[in-house]
């Protein structure tokens, strides 16, 4: 079995996502983005390190411990929000957040990871509070990543850079827009399972060999709830979905069975599976 890997990107280890525009759809973030600026951790709590560092197009910086060049190095950075991204938690829950940059990682097995591809009109800071709340409650490892001109990561916002740790690991997770990366990567690597968040119709989808939860609101003002039950019938390995009543396209998270739908199938459904 393939295994996946992630090109350099910022990543992070979580309020629902603001509305999204199909008009700005497929590779424009809305601007300015949340600005997020990891700074670097160094080695056994010494002293900050000699730093290099870049700028992205949300005027957050990035500084790289020493070195030569002037790009930033891999390893383990801190975490530092603006008051823009409006985070739920305090600092000690920001305190035990770490970004890495990094070119490709391989981390240890702890349970399940979900790999959680975000929204269009956000980035990791304004989804940072959504994703402690969430790895918290159904008790997973949540890893995200900014796409290509999001946040603080370099390169330009095109459907071709949104296009990875052991697959039988990990749980595909993709909300609106982030769908599209999410059933492409699942139709070409076989994973524990994929979840797919008030998704666009992807042709894709016949393809993925894995088990798939399909959630949609039936009152998505976005992205039809058509485009769900569509996704459903075509998905060979579909398991019971949930459909939200009432629920449009940015407040899925808000209702009681969200949390318990995904609870059951990561829990129950796919423990099962992976003893």
């Amino acid at each position: 079995m393939a295994s996946l890997s992630a090109s350099s990107a910022a990543c992070s280890a979580a309020p629902p996502a603001p509305a999204e525009s199909p008009q700005s759809w497929p590779s424009c973030p809305r601007s300015p983005p949340t600005p997020t600026c990891p700074t670097p951790r160094p080695p056994g709590g010494g002293g900050a390190p000699a730093a290099s560092g870049h700028r992205g197009r949300s005027g957050a910086s990035v500084s790289g411990g020493g070195g030569g060049g002037g790009g930033a190095v891999e390893g383990r950075w801190k975490l530092h929000l603006t008051e823009r991204a409006e985070f739920q938690y305090s600092q000690r829950e920001l305190d035990t957040m770490e970004v890495f940059l990094t070119r490709s990682s391989r981390g240890n097995r702890v349970g399940f990871t979900v790999l959680f591809s975000h929204g269009n009109a956000v980035d990791l800071g304004q989804m940072s509070s959504f994703y402690i709340g969430l790895g918290t409650r159904i008790n997973c490892n949540i890893f995200s990543y900014d796409y290509s001109g999001y946040g603080v990561s370099t390169g330009k916002p095109t459907e071709k850079n949104l296009y990875g740790i052991c697959p039988e690991n990990i749980i595909l997770y993709g909300q609106s827009i982030g769908t599209v990366p999410t059933v492409d990567l699942a139709s070409r690597y076989e994973c524990a399972a994929v979840v797919l968040h008030s998704p666009l119709t992807i042709e894709k989808v016949s393809k993925i060999p894995s088990p798939v939860l399909i959630i949609h609101g039936t009152e998505d003002e976005v992205i039809d709830f058509s485009h769900g039950l569509a996704l459903f019938e075509r998905c060979p390995k579909a398991v019971e979905p949930l459909w939200v009543e009432g629920a449009g396209h940015n407040d899925i998270e808000l209702y009681s069975q969200y949390l318990e739908r995904l609870r059951r199938f990561i829990g129950q459904e796919l423990a099962a599976q992976h003893p």
